[in-house]
């Protein structure tokens, strides 16, 4: 429907003796049921699996995406309600446009002190950057045969880094079972 192409990749195995890898991917391209509306996307995510010893792994991420887009706003309303309008009519402007590109990485440390005690240490660092021109409808003018719209720039970059530190202890008292957690997240 509406042009809409999607072609997916999906790999796994074993590189090497506790080592083992994931790769996906996905590339969708698209139209709307509304006029002159455009989606691309482009997504990829790898990871490795380590066993570092008979109690440790360590999990690798890492995940790129890129998205171009026809922003829309949908149709105009009139008095909280949607306008008597054609459902695909675009009320944008033929400059509208969202450029979306993101990374993430990851890496997460799981150690088992015993079977009821375990350490697990996540680190993720995610970069976005978002390039918008967007028009918004806000309803239609008094004669009800114009709409109304603004438009908005907005560049956005956002960066940032976790860490979190999670150690988790299961105990029983009596016949109930409990898992006591002490973690620390910056």
């Amino acid at each position: 429907s509406f042009d809409f192409k999607r072609a997916e990749l999906d790999l796994g195995g074993a590189l090497a003796a506790g080592a083992n890898f994931g790769l996906t991917g996905a590339y969708e391209n698209g139209g709307a049921f509304r006029n002159k509306i455009d989606n691309q996307l482009s997504n990829l995510a790898a990871s490795v699996d380590f066993k570092l010893a008979e109690q440790t792994t360590l999990l690798t991420q890492l995940e790129w995406q890129k998205q171009e887009r026809t922003p829309d706003r949908g149709i105009p309303s009139v008095n909280g309600k949607p306008a008597n309008v054609q459902r695909d009519n675009f009320y944008g402007s033929p400059h509208d446009y969202a450029e979306r590109d993101s990374l993430s990485l990851g890496a997460v440390l799981d150690h088992a002190f015993s079977d009821d005690t375990r350490l697990k240490v996540t680190l993720r660092a995610n970069s976005m950057e978002l390039d918008a021109t967007n028009t918004r409808n806000m309803g239609l003018a008094k004669n009800d045969t114009e709409v109304r719209r603004q438009a908005l720039h907005f560049p956005k970059q956002k960066d940032f880094v976790f860490t979190q530190f999670d150690l988790t202890h299961k105990v029983k008292t009596g016949g109930i079972e409990h898992q006591l957690l002490a973690g620390y997240e910056h």
